[in-house]
């Protein structure tokens, strides 16, 4: 894709009034005390995220993203065995719109949502049934699991010991014991994921570089002996939370794949540290040295051919776009950066929304 420097296109920029309403629970980002999440949420459950889709409100408004999810545990609010978790953002067709800082649910998260009822409407929608929430307290609802550490974090928080200590202080707080919807052990899994680490397979890895950029399509290689043939998963540290939790990178980002070398590119979403390699049986390799990521270019496709948005970033993962909404009208998009950072754009969408959120 050909990469367009600033100042080459007209633009239109606007403040951040617009569409207050929409996003005024969303304005600030502060941490919150878990006590106080606990209490003003409406429903808080453990679950996985097994399906998303990008749709418009009833209305035409906004573009949100209905991230589906499997319930296994109810902690507050009604028993229901799935959910759409609703965040704002998403791509429908060539328009688009992304939130900072916002919620970001991959397929095959698990944790613990916090969450409140959903006002925006959504009848129009595939699995308009579903019961609707919307996260309360942006990244901070979702404490995603890093089940080979026994470790639940957000961008704010990392509590070790998921059962001991998130279950518990969960339960204080509501007052009220949890009820088990679907089976999902944490304790045999991680105790599972321990006894794993004595076995064979997939040995200790190395890598070929110790510095590289993310979301760039550059690739690392991992050499190791027990990967199988079958392609597994490759894990790197989760950067919207610091590195404490991990996550996979899409199967089409797995260049090549065979018993002693995988070949990856690394996603936008890769933080600085260690990364592991899951096979398809599901047992993971020992950790890696650190792979230091320099800068990643947060991306997302919006039409076949793999075009879509580039945005450039720092190494501590903040967009920078530090007071400005910008919109893009026609075939070019332009945003401003307080911090003079370059961002590098699209030049195929036809509409799109970058909404910085104040921190």
């Amino acid at each position: 894709m050909r990469k367009i420097k600033l100042l080459s296109f007209l633009c239109i920029v606007f403040t951040f009034a617009i569409l207050c309403q929409d996003l005024n629970a969303q304005a600030l980002e502060k941490k919150i005390a878990l006590r106080t999440q606990i209490e003003k949420s409406d429903m808080i459950v453990e679950g996985k995220v097994v399906a998303k889709r990008s749709v418009w409100d009833d209305d035409k408004k906004l573009i949100y993203t209905l991230n589906t999810v499997k319930i296994y545990k109810v902690f507050k609010g009604n028993l229901l065995n799935t959910m759409d978790v609703v965040t704002v953002g998403g791509f429908v067709g060539l328009k688009g719109v992304m939130a900072y800082p916002s919620l970001k649910l991959y397929i095959g998260d698990i944790g613990v949502f916090m969450l409140n009822k959903n006002k925006t409407p959504f009848s129009k929608t595939l699995n308009a049934k579903n019961k609707k929430f919307k996260p309360y307290g942006l990244s901070q609802s979702f404490f995603r699991y890093n089940l080979l550490e026994d470790l639940a974090a957000t961008p704010f928080s990392k509590i070790q010991n998921i059962t001991e200590t998130l279950y518990a202080d969960i339960s204080r707080f509501s007052k009220v014991n949890y009820v088990e919807i679907d089976k999902f052990d944490v304790e045999h899994i991680i105790s599972k994921s321990k006894s794993n680490k004595t076995l064979l397979p997939p040995s200790s890895i190395s890598l070929d570089k110790s510095e590289i950029t993310a979301g760039t399509k550059e690739e690392l290689t991992i050499t190791g002996s027990g990967f199988g043939n079958t392609q597994g998963k490759v894990e790197f540290r989760n950067a919207d939370d610091g590195g404490g939790t991990l996550i996979a990178a899409l199967d089409s980002q797995v260049v090549s794949w065979n018993d002693s070398q995988i070949i990856v590119e690394v996603p936008s979403f890769a933080g600085t540290g260690t990364i592991r390699v899951v096979d398809s049986n599901g047992d993971a390799s020992p950790l890696s040295s650190v792979l230091t990521v320099l800068y990643s270019e947060a991306n997302a496709e919006t039409d076949p051919d793999g075009t879509g948005l580039y945005l450039y970033q720092n190494s501590n993962y903040s967009m920078l776009i530090e007071t400005v909404v910008a919109v893009l009208l026609g075939k070019c998009i332009q945003i401003f950066s307080t911090k003079q950072n370059p961002i590098l754009l699209t030049h195929h969408l036809t509409s799109l929304l970058v909404i910085k959120m104040p921190s």
